[in-house]
């Protein structure tokens, strides 16, 4: 008896990209979802990117940095195929391994994970000042990969639609509006409104027991609306903040004039 068998190679998985993503896919909107207690040491997050994608594909790169995550999947139409989320690349590209082959059009990418705190400047980061925790971000220029998934890219600008939950004493800010909030036991759920089409890297929050102040710039020849403006910093700083919100308004009505541009 002579057994005869040929071994099929397996596909060599792709290689991550060292510069661009690769053009298999463009984002069209965010939806963040995020719990954040700044006193914590992580935080977690659920995110939805609405995407178009090229071309069938059983794979597709992302960004990604330090995040934990438990949850990924790729919604088309009405099917839902999980993928294997893995960071290949020290740029902090991420690789997604489709348990199936996805086709072309419209798609929705689902994560959930955890990420830890940082404690400079980037990402989102915490701090302890004078008893009192805050968590800020600061996601210029490659930062906004350690918070969300992402298409961490200057030139994919979408609408984010972002949801924070955070302890009930924290005040909590973003790029839009505050349109709602609700308690969720020792938390509340603070909903913003859709913000104009933005990258990555302008996506700000801010979560702590800050001290405000509001403040207008009036309107003018170039901008016919006036604008709410406000100064926030941590708390106990009102006084040093009163410089800022006097001469601010003043400064934003020249750069206005002098460039015939409206702040957008």
């Amino acid at each position: 008896v002579v057994l005869l068998w040929t071994v099929v190679p397996q596909p060599a998985d792709p290689p991550p990209p060292t510069g661009r993503l690769p053009d298999t896919a463009k984002p069209t909107a965010y939806r963040l979802q995020l719990t954040i207690d700044p006193a914590l040491k992580e935080f977690s997050g659920h995110t939805e990117i609405d995407a178009v994608l090229a071309r069938p594909t059983r794979s597709l790169f992302v960004h990604g940095n330090g995040l934990q995550v438990s949850k990924a999947q790729i919604k088309s139409g009405q099917t839902s195929i999980d993928a294997r989320y893995k960071e290949v690349h020290e740029t902090a590209v991420a690789r997604l391994d489709l348990t199936s082959e996805v086709p072309a059009g419209k798609i929705t990418l689902i994560f959930d994970y955890k990420a830890g705190f940082r404690t400079g400047a980037e990402g989102l980061f915490h701090a302890e000042v004078a008893g009192d925790w805050y968590a800020w971000t600061q996601m210029e220029p490659i930062d906004a990969r350690r918070v969300f998934p992402s298409f961490d890219e200057p030139g994919f600008k979408t609408p984010f639609t972002v949801t924070v939950t955070a302890p009930k004493s924290a005040k909590v800010f973003a790029n839009a509006p505050e349109v709602g909030a609700s308690d969720s036991g020792s938390m509340t759920v603070h909903r913003f409104a859709p913000t104009q089409p933005l990258p990555t890297y302008l996506i700000a929050l801010g979560v702590g027991p800050f001290d405000v102040v509001e403040s207008t710039v009036p309107a003018n020849e170039v901008r016919k609306e006036p604008l709410r403006f406000r100064v926030i910093a941590t708390k106990g700083q009102t006084p040093r903040m009163q410089l800022a919100a006097t001469e601010s308004p003043k400064l934003v009505t020249l750069l206005e004039t002098y460039l015939g541009i409206p702040y957008p």
